[in-house]
């Protein structure tokens, strides 16, 4: 039985990491097709864009994964009917319960997996593209005030001179749109 078990298992995991490669890429591309709109503002660009995309994948293949491993049964499954294994497998006396079981098994094991994975894998891409967010947005203010200083209070290179910025509004990558900024010393 632990023969058949284990080719049970094969198959089933077979087929669910193809449905695994397929439904990843799949929701990969067109997460990457909504970000190639981003592409050129501020300083995001194709690198970041892939690589934001890249972060992402851990939490889309959480996201997917009760898809993945119901799709993959099916299929695995699906295969096993059609090259008559399973017709062969109850002919030689094994029960549909046992077959089932095998399945639920397997199941189980992915389910476990994917919960160890959300735990260490995906809180720590989710943290580093929420990290590359905020940096995208630091360096976007400091570009703005440098702006300012020198092109619109026309502050020399080399002098000190206090600049209070609030950033109105902003896009998701660190755009500044509006910003209201204020210059004591100037009176501006």
């Amino acid at each position: 039985m632990k023969i058949l078990d284990r080719y049970i298992a094969k198959t089933l995991l077979k087929y669910s990491l193809s449905v695994m490669v397929v439904l990843v890429g799949i929701f990969a591309f067109f997460k990457f097709l909504e970000e190639v709109g981003d592409i050129g503002r501020a300083s995001y660009t194709l690198f970041d864009a892939l690589a934001y995309v890249g972060l992402l994948i851990p939490s889309i293949v959480y996201a997917l994964s009760s898809l993945i491993i119901l799709l993959g049964c099916i299929l695995g499954l699906g295969y096993l009917a059609g090259n008559s294994e399973l017709i062969i497998m109850r002919g030689a006396g094994i029960s549909v319960v046992e077959i089932t079981k095998t399945t639920l098994k397997v199941s189980l094991v992915f389910i476990v997996i994917m919960i160890i994975f959300k735990f260490n894998l995906v809180a720590q891409s989710t943290d580093r593209s929420f990290a590359g967010q905020d940096y995208s947005k630091t360096l976007t203010e400091f570009i703005i005030k440098e702006y300012l200083i020198t092109e619109l209070l026309n502050v020399e290179e080399g002098n000190l001179i206090g600049v209070e910025i609030d950033a109105i509004t902003a896009s998701k990558y660190g755009e500044l749109t509006t910003v209201v900024y204020n210059c004591e010393q100037l009176n501006k």
